[in-house]
């Protein structure tokens, strides 16, 4: 019976006996921190004898990476404004430089120096992106090419650069902007915009959405009376706008489409797509019937996001007629592939809040396992509901029943705090666990005062919400003052990750600043690739059917999804009542280890587990 996975009786001995030796050294436990630590503050060596002086908010990804974009105190060892800015990153308790403004050199661009970074995100195969712009009159570089995205970590490449890469679809031509690229771990998609001078490019068609991939690839998404859009035959787009992407390739496109061709008219031309290079999805389009509300229309469209799965949320305004008047015409809905759902409604009931109604939304968060986060208005006057607390954080699900408050204002129900209320939020940040990260004012009252009145809390759906941080503690030997939390919407965009994790830049009373990085008590399971907080035989088959590939079922942080993610899965594994039949070859490995008495216990990941 052949044991391994391989053809070979060489190849398979090699496989054993690694499989062996991993499942001997992984079955090890790692203990989170209960408060935060600090990870760098204002008054530290950066690099060069040069000292920190502040920082912005960092983001961080499973296995606790950081990066962080800083600013040097001038007139220390050769620091000038012309270098005090740079790009750093975070691993297992050291800092190292990735990028500094002036004297790194750039990928792609010979000669040529950094003049600023402007956004940063991490992947999980180790690409630390940056979008920059470069100096000028250095290294012939001009106003016609100064702007890009790099990725200064794993690859050391250059993604897309104006007046330097050639845009995928056209020939012969150049971006004349990339307006603000939307980075994700390993990609990014801009909404860019043509050389003139070229044949073929004229202000008809010189807008377009491009993505461009740490691997150098790039793919035209959509481009102005070029691509026809999905579900219009004859069609075309005039204008588009990028609203959001995943580090799939494909981007959420909100278009107005050319009245006249395939019977556009003003009533019908607007719309959202889910594009890709090979084509793409209509999600929804002005004039269409709406999901969950009987004879209505679509009317427009405020904002839409994607998940790693291709599911979209997004919120919509409602023509009115048919029922919906002023106060029920606003709505989000989630789209999974292939029809949309409604989550909530403005007059809708609201989850544990009885008889209140809701009376607006904000712009929707996705998780990867489709879960919605929204920030919500209630009707003053409905249900006992004032203006103190008529706002607060809804995780909604596709399954009413499933949906829940996460936090509202003037009502009490702040973690660690009883007798306080949130006054206001400030920002927050949503992963695939269902947590949220919540930078929040509160009210002032009672052992509430100016000098203690913002926070930043780890709000569990399952329990076991906590305050991490509150302004007028001691953290570092330095009091806080305020506490900055960054929100992007994808992984290694924002301050939380999606094992619970949360990095946080905290200004202290002394001027200073400093960057720290609460480890959640949570117990996280690397092979949970659902994310249902159980290890099981759902599990067992996403692995299976992404065996050879890369990321999807990776559950040891290889980089790659094969046998040493199933040793994870068998020694996490933990089912509530199920029992499964294990296909081969999983069969003859399970075996292996069955034979040899290896003694399995359940694992927590800590700086090894990654997931997409």
């Amino acid at each position: 019976m052949h044991l391994c996975f391989s053809r070979t009786r060489r190849a398979q001995s090699l496989l054993c006996y690694a499989l062996l030796s991993l499942a001997i050294s992984s079955a090890a436990t790692s203990t989170r921190a209960a408060t935060p630590s600090l990870l760098v503050q204002s008054g530290d060596v950066a690099d060069d004898a040069a000292i920190f002086a502040g920082f912005s908010a960092p983001v961080i990804i499973v296995g606790g990476e950081v990066a962080f974009m800083g600013n040097l105190e001038t007139g220390v060892s050769s620091v000038t404004t012309d270098n005090d800015t740079g790009v750093w990153a975070w691993k297992s308790g050291a800092t190292s430089l990735v990028s500094r403004e002036g004297l790194s050199s750039v990928p792609g661009a010979s000669g040529a120096r950094f003049d600023s970074f402007l956004a940063t995100s991490l992947g999980v195969s180790g690409e630390v992106l940056v979008h920059g712009q470069l100096k000028t009159g250095v290294g012939g570089i001009t106003t016609s090419n100064h702007d890009g995205v790099w990725d200064l970590g794993a690859s050391s490449t250059q993604l897309v650069r104006t007046g330097a890469t050639i845009p995928a679809g056209v020939s012969s031509s150049s971006f004349t902007s990339i307006g603000a690229p939307l980075l994700t771990g390993s990609t990014a998609a801009t909404l860019a915009h043509l050389q003139l001078t070229v044949p073929d490019v004229d202000s008809t068609n010189d807008k377009g959405i491009w993505t461009h991939s740490a691997d150098q690839s790039s793919s035209l998404v959509a481009r102005t009376n070029v691509t026809s859009p999905p579900a219009v035959p004859g069609g075309t787009f005039s204008n588009l706008v990028l609203q959001a992407a995943n580090e799939n390739g494909q981007s959420m496109v909100y278009g107005r489409l050319e009245e006249g061709p395939g019977g556009v008219a003003a009533s019908n031309r607007l719309g959202l797509w889910r594009m890709d290079s090979s084509g793409g999805t209509l999600v929804a389009r002005q004039s269409d019937a709406v999901a969950g509300v009987s004879a209505s229309k679509f009317g427009s469209f405020d904002t839409a996001t994607i998940n790693s799965s291709g599911q979209v949320a997004f919120d919509a305004t409602l023509q009115i007629g048919g029922g919906t008047t002023t106060s029920n015409d606003r709505g989000v809905w989630l789209y999974d592939g292939s029809a949309s759902t409604l989550l909530a409604r403005e007059g809708d009931s609201v989850p544990e809040v009885p008889a209140a109604t809701f009376a607006g939304f904000s712009a929707p968060r996705l998780n990867d396992v489709g879960q919605t986060l929204v920030q919500a208005d209630l009707n003053i006057g409905v249900g006992g509901v004032t203006a103190a607390d008529a706002g607060g954080l809804w995780l909604l699900e596709a399954d009413p029943a499933q949906s829940q408050l996460i936090a509202r204002l003037g009502s009490g129900g702040v973690p660690d705090m009883p007798g306080a209320d949130f006054s206001s939020f400030d920002s927050s940040a949503f992963n695939s666990l269902g947590q949220v990260a919540l930078s929040a004012t509160l009210a002032v009252g009672g052992s509430v005062n100016s000098n203690n009145d913002q926070g930043l809390w780890l709000i569990d759906t399952q329990g076991g919400s906590m305050l991490i941080a509150r302004k007028g503690d001691v953290l570092a030997g330095e009091t806080i003052e305020s506490i900055k939390l960054a929100d992007g919407y994808a992984a290694g965009t924002r301050g939380l990750s999606d094992a619970g994790d949360v990095v946080f830049l905290a200004e202290f009373a002394s001027g200073g600043s400093g960057l720290f990085l609460y480890e959640s008590e949570l117990e996280f399971l690397s092979s949970d690739f659902n994310f249902s907080n159980v290890v099981d035989g759902d599990d067992l088959a996403i692995w299976q059917a992404n065996y050879g590939g890369a990321l999807a079922a990776d559950a040891n942080g290889d980089g790659r999804s094969n046998g040493g993610d199933l040793l994870v899965w068998q020694q996490q594994y933990s089912p509530v009542g199920q029992l499964i039949a294990i296909p081969e070859p999983v069969s003859g490995l399970l075996l292996l280890f069955g034979c040899i008495a290896i003694v399995r216990q359940r694992t927590t990941w800590s700086l090894v587990g990654r997931l997409l």
